[in-house]
């Protein structure tokens, strides 16, 4: 696939602390505790460089995230945003850390819930913002005393009430998150991640994807872009 079939995907170059801080909020729930995602040995972050400058992770709008997904060096992919919410419970406010997923994305670490079930379905860019949540195993022991029937409770978010459908299991800490919503299609560029199709090299995915992330920064006037240059690292690291 060329520049041409992804089209125009928007690239953070330089995104310096705050980009470090999302990725790092991401791997923390890999690193420090661990799970035996789904074919994680082949997931990686997209980072790019340009001369002189350190590789930073690359944040895509959904639309053209989901183009580059259609590349053959790429099984699969998915984006998140992590942020607090406020919660109101017993007319009490409580600040929540959500973890906003694209849909797929309990499908791609391959975890199935420990109660329930999860919010699930392919990677879109026109995600329905659907007003359900998934609860951590933590956050559903302390604030729900660990009862089964929290399912089909309300919770509040930001003043708008969300279905509770499911609890992750206690292992699972992906971005550290008390509980997890979907990812709307909304027109903000978002961290990645990527899984490559078996039997790819990382060399050959980014020497893929290379070409597409030129012609993007060509686009955007960045500087040196012809010697742009794409790196894939572990998501574990």
């Amino acid at each position: 696939h060329g520049a041409g079939t992804v089209g125009p995907v928007l690239v953070s170059l330089a995104l310096g602390v705050g980009a470090a801080a999302a990725v790092f909020s991401a791997i923390q729930g890999v690193v420090l505790s661990p799970f035996p995602y789904d074919g994680a040995a082949r997931m990686f972050v997209i980072k790019t460089a340009t001369r002189g400058a350190p590789p930073s992770a690359a944040y895509m709008w959904a639309s053209r995230f989901a183009d580059l997904l259609t590349a053959r060096s790429i099984d699969d992919g998915i984006m998140w945003d992590v942020f607090p919410m406020t919660s109101t419970r017993n007319s009490l406010p409580e600040a929540v850390s959500a973890g906003k997923v694209s849909v797929n994305t309990f499908r791609f670490l391959g975890v199935p819930p420990f109660l329930g079930r999860t919010f699930d379905g392919d990677f879109s860019a026109n995600t329905p913002d659907e007003a359900v949540a998934v609860l951590g195993y933590r956050y559903w022991q302390s604030r729900y005393g660990g009862t089964r029937e929290v399912l089909g409770q309300a919770i509040d978010l930001d003043h708008r009430p969300h279905t509770i459908i499911g609890v992750m299991p206690e292992r699972f800490r992906f971005l550290d998150a008390d509980l997890y919503v979907p990812l709307p299609g909304v027109p903000h560029p978002f961290p990645t991640v990527i899984r490559l199709a078996p039997g790819i090299t990382t060399a050959s995915a980014a020497g893929e994807m290379q070409p597409i992330f030129r012609e993007v920064a060509r686009q955007f006037n960045v500087p040196d872009y012809q010697e742009l240059a794409v790196s894939l690292v572990p998501f574990s690291e």
